[in-house]
Formats: structure tokens, C-alpha cells, sequence
């Protein structure tokens, strides 16, 4: 469990609410790619990609594990 370890070297989740095929984990690890080539550093982070239920809007989500005080 990440909430038993002071450094890891991060997570990346991907979530689709209408269901995930084989096209739509392309898509959103390429969003995911992106973000990381942006800012490749994911230590201690959650990088979380999201699509709603129409397929067509998500979200990318990034925050630290645990979470800083």
C-alpha cells in the first residue's frame, strides 16, 4: 500500500465511466504521455486521466501521495 512508504515512484490511473476498450486506453495514455512530458517527474504523485460517460470530456489530475500538510 503507498500509504505505508515515504517515497515511491508514483502511479498513473486511468478511469472511464462508459467502460474501457482497447481504443480508449490508447487515447487516454496518450493524454497520459503528454502530461508526462510536461513534467516527468512523478514522485509521490497520482496522476489520475478521467472521461465521463459521453467519451468525448475528461480531466488530468495530478496531486501528492500523502497528501503535504
Amino acid at each position: 500500500m503507498l500509504a505505508d512508504v515515504s517515497r515511491y515512484a508514483g502511479l498513473v490511473c486511468i478511469d472511464a465511466r462508459i467502460g474501457m476498450d482497447l481504443e480508449l486506453q490508447l487515447l487516454l495514455f496518450g493524454f497520459v504521455l503528454e502530461e508526462l512530458s510536461l513534467r516527468p517527474d512523478l514522485t509521490n504523485q497520482i496522476l489520475e486521466v478521467t472521461v465521463d460517460e459521453s467519451g468525448v470530456s475528461g480531466d488530468i489530475f495530478r496531486y501528492e501521495f500523502p497528501a503535504q500538510n
